[in-house]
């Protein structure tokens, strides 16, 4: 009897011991896919990491792949373009380099500001945007006269592109088609350019949001880039 219970002993604190290493293993490699992340890509704040336990951690790391990792970001920048409230979510990922996911998903909100610079850029005109219902307007002057633009967004070929769908100049509503050339061409197809994402995720939905653009992307067999996952 002494023996049986002395093995119930055993085995409950052995069951102890693997629960508290497996939560300290998966705080862990939390913690340094925060820190990766961190090192990877310019962020606002520290990124929130969190690794499901469909199984437990340990198998998973066992097995060589961790079935789902969350990532949450307050604000972050690719390649200079800023977004915030980003949310990543990627599925099977390979424990070994190059870290490659079954499956991921994302989304976030490009401000604006953000907007509105590409805009000022490829048109050349000195606006402000602001969010109107479904669309975004911008405003400012042409030739001393009050210029009105509602913009919309979409996504074409995986590319974030932003059409102006009415035109209106010193009060009075005009045809795109009679713009002049130059500023025609930068109102129609005007491309937001997402770039620096990694590999096989790609731009799938764009709309307009009260914060600016709210943008998803998805992809399958996703690599993370250089330095963006590390594990235990």
């Amino acid at each position: 009897m002494r023996r049986l219970l002395g093995t119930v002993l055993v085995l409950a604190l052995l069951a102890v011991v693997l629960v508290v290493g497996d939560r300290v293993a998966k705080g862990v490699a939390e913690q340094r896919i925060a820190t990766a992340v961190s090192r990877a890509v310019t962020v606002s704040g520290s990124p929130q990491v969190t690794i499901h336990e469909q199984t437990p951690f340990l198998l998973q790391l066992v097995q060589g792949r961790v079935r789902t990792v969350d990532v949450a970001l307050a604000g972050a920048q690719l390649q200079g373009l800023a977004a915030s409230d980003v949310h990543v979510s990627a599925q099977d990922v390979a424990v070994a380099s190059p870290h490659r996911a079954r499956h991921v998903s994302a989304d976030g909100v490009l401000p604006t500001s953000t907007v509105q610079q590409v805009v000022a850029q490829r048109t050349g005109l000195d606006v402000t945007l602001s969010v109107d219902g479904a669309a975004m307007k911008a405003t400012g002057k042409v030739l001393g006269l009050d210029l009105a633009v509602d913009l919309t967004p979409r996504v074409d070929a995986g590319r974030l592109l932003v059409d102006a769908t009415k035109v209106t100049l010193g009060g009075r509503a005009i045809p795109t088609t009679a713009l002049p050339a130059a500023l025609r061409q930068g109102l129609t197809g005007l491309q937001v350019p997402v770039n620096g994402l990694p590999q096989g995720l790609a731009l799938t939905s764009a709309e307009v949001v009260p914060a600016g653009v709210h943008v998803t992307l998805t992809g399958d067999d996703v690599v993370a880039p250089a330095g963006a996952t590390s594990t235990p």
